[in-house]
């Protein structure tokens, strides 16, 4: 069954469930094998944003990395936290709070030369003195987890703990990069009685 382009498969157990899929949004379960594929982001001067709306106060919103340096962004305790190292070590950024209350958030994540900014709902949390890497380029950026195919390939990730994260369990929307929308490329999630795969 084809729609907008996609393939959908769908595997039913004892349940019948009826599934929406829209293209700006995407609602994860949170099981194991849960995780959404984009494109690729450049950050130097550069701003990607989302949204969010859960009720867990824990779960892996965001993962990307190249060679030694990462981005992780996920709720640690319906708080914000961005754990990154584009070069000088690892640094935390953490903001908000109570954000597992099922409405819609808002992040950006601001690199601008020096400085990395992170926003939830307005509020700022701020690091400088980063590297200014005009040439990195992270190709896979994935969000709400990570397939299980890196369980076996850790020496591959710049962290590879996080493979351990909570997934993320919940709605992201309006996902972009410098102020452009950005389209999943793939993504899957299972329930128990339930399968959902959505490829390009």
């Amino acid at each position: 069954m084809g729609v907008s382009g996609r393939t959908i498969v769908l595997s039913f157990s004892t349940l019948s469930l009826l599934v929406y899929c829209c293209q700006a949004s995407l609602l994860l379960s949170g099981s194991p094998d849960c995780f959404a594929l984009y494109p690729p982001w450049a950050p130097n001067n550069n701003t990607l944003t989302l949204e969010f709306s859960t009720t867990s106060p824990s779960g892996l919103l965001l993962y990307t990395d190249a060679d030694n340096y990462f981005y992780e962004l996920k709720l640690v305790d319906s708080t914000l936290r961005l754990r990154y190292n584009i070069g000088y070590g690892t640094k935390i950024l953490t903001v908000g709070s109570h954000l597992n209350n099922a409405l819609w958030h808002r992040i950006q994540i601001i690199k601008i030369n020096y400085i990395t900014k992170l926003i939830v709902d307005g509020f700022v949390a701020v690091t400088h003195s980063d590297s200014d890497l005009s040439e990195l380029y992270f190709e896979k950026v994935y969000v709400g987890g990570l397939p299980n195919i890196w369980n076996n390939r850790l020496d591959e990730l710049a962290l590879p703990s996080v493979v351990f994260e909570p997934k993320f369990s919940g709605g992201i929307r309006n996902i972009g990069y410098g102020g452009r929308s950005v389209t999943v490329i793939e993504w899957k999630v299972s329930l128990r009685f339930f399968s959902f795969e959505c490829n390009t």
